[in-house]
């Protein structure tokens, strides 16, 4: 087989035909530097995807394709980056001994030798195509690159972080630390990440990241460096490194790509220490007034007018990245508008203590976050002095009491590290509770019945309902199951609000809420 040559299997699958094979076969003669399979597709006579077909039947090797499989990071290791660059091969699973590798190049034996001899593994081939090889180089060794900074930090290397915090300054580049901190900022730069959340458990910090709305893990850092790293995050943040039982915001400036970011930065202590959670936020963009949404005079009253009642339903909807998590991100100050102001009570939120505007506030989110001890504690977590018989109490009005008392120890149930012991609709469940106990004054429940099933949905539709009694309540979700509720529908798209007004109205406008209530509703 190692003798196979390209031209003739190509002729065999009818790809070329023997003229077009001597054209190629000249042309490399006039130039050694290229392989023949290069030359064909240079010459326009077969298309590298007809090439990997034919050789992965003939050689029965997969032709993957690479955006689909979960990279074992231990795998590309095996490979060096300048051996992977220059036989366009990178290692994706390593399992007994066996690297499973990439290439555009199967019957290049001499590299795969190259690579057999380097990883001292066996060595299992598949295909894919270079443009693809040449991707996952540039994105996996960067994460390469991140955990030989990890491996290079160990206890000798850590600072006393109460003694020696001049080696935390923000002019030394050169520390461990630092090298790992700006090595996640830039990966999570140069994959669009919105946020990196570095979260602690009790062997390890887990770090992931937000691509496209969804948490994405990354790796896991040992614990030793837990508490170098966040007070170099705060030193950044300028925050209080010796406060660890409070939350705290803060932000710091930096360049990655000639592009400024102001980082926005939250730290929230945990059962296993402090989680924190850095967003990207451009510093060149705007926040628009409420003026320029492109309100009519007679909408921009209508929701003036639902400012000013005492409480209500105002529903947000549109498309994927049209804004409605940026809107929440604004009334729980994540980060503050450049221009124009939010008002709670007449009150601009910029002029109250983010700790003390959080409290008045409950949201209930996509992403449900609970911790390892009993339910009780999980829920008696919206307010720390409610007593047993309200945390109860609270767990009725969430449509959750009966489900607990059916667990193991009822309320006194441990949710393990990974809170995989209870379902995403229990845990909703659980977060609503948590939220009813807390009793705020405004409710935000963004994507909160988005990920589960249609009969838990109605369940959870009960509980909110319950919870929203008397507040100011924000809906932000794709399923518009609550939509017939709301006092007013914000329809927002591209950042703007582009419809506004009731349900009745919104259906009658024959626009893009129209759209998305019927091409959800249309069938039922």
């Amino acid at each position: 087989m190692k003798s196979l040559p390209i031209g003739e299997v190509l002729k065999e699958y009818g790809y070329i035909n023997e003229e077009q094979l001597q054209i190629a076969l000249d042309a490399q003669k006039k130039d050694r530097s290229k392989r023949l399979g290069e030359h064909l597709i240079d010459l326009g006579f077969v298309s590298e995807q007809q090439m990997l077909e034919a050789l992965s039947d003939k050689l029965a090797e997969p032709l993957v394709s690479l955006d689909n499989i979960d990279f074992d990071i231990n795998a590309v290791k095996k490979v060096p980056e300048a051996m992977a660059q220059k036989y366009n091969v990178i290692g994706y699973a390593f399992n007994d001994n066996v690297l499973t590798v990439a290439t555009s190049d199967p019957l290049n034996y001499y590299g795969l030798e190259d690579v057999r001899l380097v990883s001292g593994c066996r060595i299992s081939v598949s295909l894919a195509t270079k443009a693809d090889i040449q991707i996952a180089i540039e994105r996996y060794y960067s994460d390469v690159d991140t955990l030989n900074l990890v491996d290079d930090i160990d206890e000798s290397t850590l600072p006393e972080v109460e003694e020696d915090l001049n080696l935390f300054d923000a002019n030394e580049d050169d520390t461990p630390v630092v090298k790992l901190l700006n090595s996640l900022l830039i990966r999570g730069y140069n994959t669009s990440a919105s946020d990196i959340h570095i979260e602690p458990f009790e062997d390890k910090l887990h770090v992931r990241m937000r691509i496209d709305g969804m948490l994405v893990d990354y790796l896991d850092l040992n614990k030793n460096i837990q508490a170098a790293l966040i007070v170099r995050i705060k030193i950044l943040s300028n925050m209080d490194i010796a406060e660890k039982r409070l939350p705290q915001d803060g932000h710091f400036m930096g360049v990655i790509d000639g592009v400024e970011l102001n980082i926005r930065v939250s730290v929230i202590p945990t059962i296993f220490g402090e989680k924190i959670v850095m967003r990207y936020l451009n510093s060149n963009s705007t926040i628009d007034r409420l003026s320029t949404f492109g309100m009519t005079e007679e909408n921009f009253k209508k929701v003036n007018h639902m400012m000013s009642m005492p409480h209500g339903i105002i529903y947000v909807t549109g498309p994927t990245g049209s804004g409605k998590t940026t809107l929440v991100k604004l009334l729980m100050r994540f980060y503050d508008v450049n221009s124009g102001s939010i008002l709670i009570d007449n009150i601009n939120i910029q002029d109250v203590d983010r700790n003390e505007l959080r409290k008045n506030i409950g949201m209930v989110l996509q992403d449900t976050w609970l911790y390892s001890d009993t339910i009780m504690e999980n829920i008696r977590y919206g307010k720390l002095d409610a007593t047993d018989d309200e945390v109860i109490e609270a767990s009725k009005e969430a449509q959750v009491h009966h489900f607990i008392q059916t667990l193991p120890n009822s309320y006194n149930m441990q949710i393990n590290e990974e809170t995989s012991n209870i379902s995403e609709g229990q845990k909703q469940l659980l977060t609503i509770a948590r939220a009813i106990l807390r009793d705020p004054k405004v409710l935000i429940l963004d994507e909160a019945t988005s990920s589960v099933d249609t009969r838990t949905e109605e369940l959870i539709q009960k509980a909110m309902d319950s919870l929203m009694k008397g507040r100011t309540s924000f809906i932000i979700a794709h399923r518009l199951s609550t939509i017939k509720n709301a006092d007013l529908i914000l329809v927002l798209k591209d950042g703007d609000i582009i419809e506004q007004g009731t349900h009745e109205e919104l259906i009658s406008m024959h626009g893009l809420y129209n759209s998305l209530y019927y091409s959800q509703f249309e069938s039922e």
